[in-house]
């Protein structure tokens, strides 16, 4: 009697120890300061008469909208959000000093739950017809400064006059599948 409830103990135990070590596998939270994004001081950049339009596609990029007008040049929009993050938001990026992102790597237990998701979807799939389908992925709306900039060029390609309005807005932010 005495040797089945030692091991009825040792087995809470080892249970208990690994319940810790499973619930305490987590990346540590590091509050360091996030860089601003850049696009407000591209825009300081942008001289009227003197940036042309390949300058402006080196450092913005392909525009969101385009327009031909008549009797001048291209008219460009861009629109970017800029997302106000909670520093405790599991759903946050990690950003590098340089700007750009930190790509994320799942814990031990992270990866397990997702083979085993694998696994019961696949059994799903085999004794349920039609298949359950697929969900889509979940979203939430956060607030953002949203940067608005249209561009104005001549006929010879160079900058004519600028707009730029940021202003309070929303995102929708998608969870990785």
């Amino acid at each position: 009697m005495r040797q089945a409830s030692r091991v009825r103990i040792g087995i809470v135990i080892v249970a208990g120890v690994c319940a810790a070590l499973v619930g305490c596998a987590s990346r540590p939270v590091e509050e360091e300061a996030r860089p601003r994004h850049p696009f407000p001081k591209w825009v300081s950049y942008l001289e009227t008469g003197k940036t042309d339009i390949n300058e402006v596609l080196a450092v913005f990029g392909e525009p969101r909208e385009m327009e031909e007008r008549h009797g001048s040049g291209p008219a460009w929009r861009y629109v970017m959000a800029e997302i106000h993050w909670t520093a405790d938001d599991p759903m946050r990026p990690e950003v590098a000093s340089d700007g750009t992102p930190v790509p994320y790597v799942p814990t031990f237990g992270e990866r397990a739950a997702k083979q085993f998701d694998r696994a019961l979807t696949f059994v799903d799939r085999l004794v349920f017809y039609p298949p359950a389908r697929e969900r889509e992925p979940r979203s939430r709306h956060l607030p953002a400064t949203i940067h608005d900039l249209e561009l104005f060029f001549g006929s010879d390609g160079t900058l004519r006059r600028y707009r730029y309005t940021p202003g309070p807005g929303f995102e929708t932010v998608y969870r990785p599948r």
